[in-house]
């Protein structure tokens, strides 16, 4: 699986935050890797840090007919990096399930879960 990730840039690069490069009005990433080293990337022109978007990945289970055991498992790409220190944005997040859109799980960026 590979990441995919869109931004939608646009504002004035007025402000300090900004840096002068301007502001990420939307975020949306699909299974994409953690890219933020040393803590989650908080958003400076919001007092809550969260960036507008969404952050998405897969998850499922898979069934071994030789033990009759479920693996639980979740995209790779999407949690590769978090062992080595790196966090994803924070922003609202998707995870949706392959075997059962049913068990998907969506959590607001306030609710303090990051996938």
């Amino acid at each position: 699986t590979a990441g995919l990730s869109l931004l939608n840039l646009g504002g004035e690069p007025s402000s300090e935050a900004s840096s002068g490069y301007g502001q990420v009005r939307e975020l949306f990433t699909f299974g994409s890797p953690a890219i933020v080293k040393g803590g989650f990337l908080k958003n400076p022109a919001r007092a809550d840090g969260c960036f507008p978007g969404l952050r998405v990945y897969t998850r499922g289970s898979h069934r071994n007919p030789d033990f009759e055991v479920r693996f639980y498992v979740a995209d790779p790409i999407a949690w590769l990096f978090t062992g080595m220190g790196f966090s994803h944005p924070e922003m609202a997040v998707l995870s949706v399930d392959d075997d059962n859109t049913l068990h998907s799980g969506y959590s607001e960026c306030t609710d303090g879960w990051n996938g």
